[in-house]
């Protein structure tokens, strides 16, 4: 079974799966769009720029779990992967969802 999958059975109510799900549809189109069609950029242009809002809405999007915390770092290693493949995104993104996960971590960690 695939990620995307297992996750969307996970998620029912939770937000941040919801935001996850968005996320991880919006990567597997990018991922689609360089196999099936390299040379267009119209539709590369769009692809983008709906992973660009995936990635904003999940950053914005608070965990409420450890599982969802766990979720949220392989995002983080996934954005640090693109960026340093694919040159850092302009508006920082990847650095803020590194502090959310900070972030998230502590207050787990003192059960706040």
């Amino acid at each position: 079974m695939s990620n995307l999958k297992v996750v969307e059975k996970q998620v029912k109510d939770s937000a941040f799966g919801l935001a996850l799900v968005e996320y991880m549809k919006a990567r597997a189109d990018v991922v689609q769009l360089d196999v099936s069609q390299p040379n267009n950029d119209d539709d590369g242009i769009a692809v983008l720029a709906a992973l660009q809002a995936a990635e904003w809405k999940l950053l914005q999007t608070p965990s409420k779990s450890l599982c969802e915390i766990k979720r949220r770092g392989q995002v983080v290693l996934e954005m640090l992967a693109d960026a340093d493949f694919g040159g850092k995104p302009t508006d920082n993104r990847h650095h803020l969802m590194v502090g959310v996960l900070v972030s998230e971590l502590l207050r787990a960690h003192h059960g706040n």
